[in-house]
């Protein structure tokens, strides 16, 4: 599955379905890295799927953000949903 990047600047937390990444376990807004919208990727087995992510800044920079899409892209190769730890220093909120 190929995973395209999209940055968006005020990125927040996932209100419908998808899956939040946070980079603490708090899972606070401000710790969110990336946000995956909706199941379908899941149920279609697609080819592509786009995942939002914050652009660098001074909370969390290039290097921590290529990191978190690294562990994302290896989750999206053999996803398991659940709440919590995914890799690493990425928590992972579902939102059904």
């Amino acid at each position: 599955m190929k995973v395209i990047w999209k940055e968006q600047a005020g990125l927040r937390p996932q209100s419908g379905h998808g899956l939040d990444f946070f980079a603490e376990e708090s899972m606070k807004p401000a710790s969110l890295l990336a946000v995956l919208r909706g199941f379908e990727w899941l149920h279609s087995h697609a080819e592509e799927v786009e995942i939002l992510i914050r652009p660098p800044d001074d909370a969390y920079d290039e290097t921590t953000l290529a990191a978190a899409r690294m562990m994302i892209e290896d989750f999206m190769q053999r996803p398991v949903i659940s709440q919590g730890h995914l890799l690493g220093s990425i928590y992972m909120w579902p939102n059904t």
